[in-house]
């Protein structure tokens, strides 16, 4: 059912290593408020694609590998009709989450091309106070999806991987983007990411242009803010 929500206590608490069928992806910075903490959060954060035991589920789960001081506290789906929320594994201690999350979009995705549109009942954010209880370095939180009908892990992957860009109605597989917004950095600011499209194995090598190109639109929106 779209939208149910349970909370689980050590279920999911597995190291991510011991899961069979990961994929892991990278962030890319869209806010850029700060050019240091912007390089913190691409070189610290990743988003684990698991494929677990009930083939009609997938778990995503987001990690914070440090070691600088920043903090993981909202997440974003734009889920493409492809999901529905089972459960929040935020076991891990000194990490805290529930559904919901204000605002409700992700912060500075409206200028990508296309624009991020969250869907707003499978965003989760940290309870208060936020820097504390959101995913700090060496900590992880897990988000158990389960499959709509006709949907499988391979779908989900497809899904993450046509990136940015905008699938035609009835197309398939949908787009699947994810965003988080981090705070807590040292200088105190904020900023967001989106999932670059490819594994992060693949990202190494220079892929990531969709994100690239993303970045490339906002960029230029704002120089023409900026020249008017």
């Amino acid at each position: 059912m779209r939208g149910r929500l349970l909370v689980l206590v050590g279920i999911l608490a597995l190291p991510v290593a011991a899961r069979a069928g990961t994929i892991t992806y990278r962030f890319g910075n869209i806010t850029a408020n700060n050019p240091t903490d912007a390089a913190i959060g691409e070189a610290q954060l990743f988003m684990d694609v698991v494929s677990v035991s009930n083939p009609k589920q997938v778990l995503f789960v987001f990690r914070n590998v440090g070691p600088l001081q920043s903090s993981i506290t909202r997440v974003y789906f734009e889920d493409g009709a492809l999901l529905g929320i089972a459960a929040i594994d935020d076991s891990d201690p000194g990490v805290s989450f529930s559904a919901g999350v204000k605002p409700n979009n992700l912060p500075g995705g409206q200028e990508l091309d296309p624009p991020f549109r969250a869907t707003a009942e499978f965003s989760s954010g940290a309870n208060p106070p936020r820097f504390h209880e959101g995913v700090n370095p060496g900590e992880s939180l897990g988000v158990l999806f389960d499959l709509e009908d006709g949907f499988g892990y391979n779908d989900v992957i497809a899904a993450i991987n046509r990136g940015f860009s905008a699938p035609s109605p009835g197309e398939l597989p949908p787009t699947l983007r994810v965003g988080v917004h981090v705070q807590g950095f040292e200088s105190g600011g904020s900023e967001s990411f989106v999932v670059i499209p490819e594994p992060a194995t693949l990202a190494l090598l220079g892929a990531g242009a969709a994100v690239a190109a993303g970045l490339a639109a906002r960029r230029r929106r704002n120089a023409s803010s900026l020249d008017s």
